[in-house]
């Protein structure tokens, strides 16, 4: 989430869960974001409009808004740092 410092809070995240957790003996992995279609977006930015993540959507060619393609990147970047190739990207 675009937020201050969003990607050092994910990344303490990861770092932790893979203390807890080996790694190697998980199958797969999901990451989910919330996408909303244009007229939920336009809703929560009438009633959200001093809301951060909304500067940061995309609305895509299939009519669903999601976060940007850049911060997807990002996130996917770090969650290969320290998970590997096992994630696999999926919306909610």
């Amino acid at each position: 989430m675009p937020v201050p410092g969003y990607l050092e809070i994910y990344e303490q995240f990861l770092r932790e869960l893979c203390q807890e957790i080996d790694i190697k003996n998980v199958n797969s992995i999901f990451l989910a974001t919330l996408i909303y279609n244009k007229q939920d977006w336009q809703a929560i930015q009438k009633k959200e409009s001093d809301f951060e993540l909304l500067k940061h959507l995309e609305i895509g060619d299939d009519g669903l808004v999601r976060v940007s393609a850049v911060i997807r990147k990002e996130f996917d970047q770090l969650f290969k740092k320290y998970l590997g190739e096992q994630i696999r990207w999926d919306y909610i």
